[in-house]
């Protein structure tokens, strides 16, 4: 299975894509929406976002964390000890804030997921197409610092 696949898997099942939507459906647009009471508003530009979502998402996908805000916490913890955002500058800030906010609101799951992502890395510096085309066991070795020499490079 592609990490597309799985991808798209994890994305209908956290009520955030519907499963006819295609990757394009996912990553389009120009904001993040939320539901409230089944109504979906638009909370947050996705400007300087979009090319770093595929990493990300998969992160979720690949912890366990769910698309909520102790969800959030939770990733953002994960990403910055498995190696940081790369050079995607709107998530190191995004990732910073979070974090100081998940130690005060959620400090027992930020910490725990912090412990996780140290020793393994992220996805952060790999190509969008490619990850996306990586078979998702492939990308569990690679985050888990378990891919054999030479199949992946940072």
């Amino acid at each position: 299975m592609t990490t597309e696949e799985a991808l798209g898997e994890f994305l209908v099942e956290q009520k955030v894509a519907n499963k006819s939507d295609t990757r394009e459906d996912w990553y389009g647009g120009f904001w993040f929406f939320t539901t409230i009471l089944g109504v979906k508003i638009p909370v947050f530009p996705r400007f300087g976002f979009r090319r770093g979502l595929p990493a990300h998402d998969t992160h979720h996908m690949l912890n366990g964390y769910r698309t909520h805000w102790i969800g959030e916490c939770e990733t953002a913890a994960w990403e910055l000890a498995s190696g940081g955002c790369g050079h995607h500058l709107a998530y190191w800030i995004d990732r910073l804030l979070f974090l100081a906010i998940a130690l005060l609101t959620a400090p027992a799951q930020t910490l725990r997921a912090w412990k996780r992502g140290w020793g393994q890395r992220n996805l952060y510096r790999l190509e969008p197409d490619r990850l996306l085309a990586m078979d998702i066991d492939e990308v569990r070795r690679y985050v888990a610092r378990e891919a054999p020499s030479g199949s992946l490079s940072d």
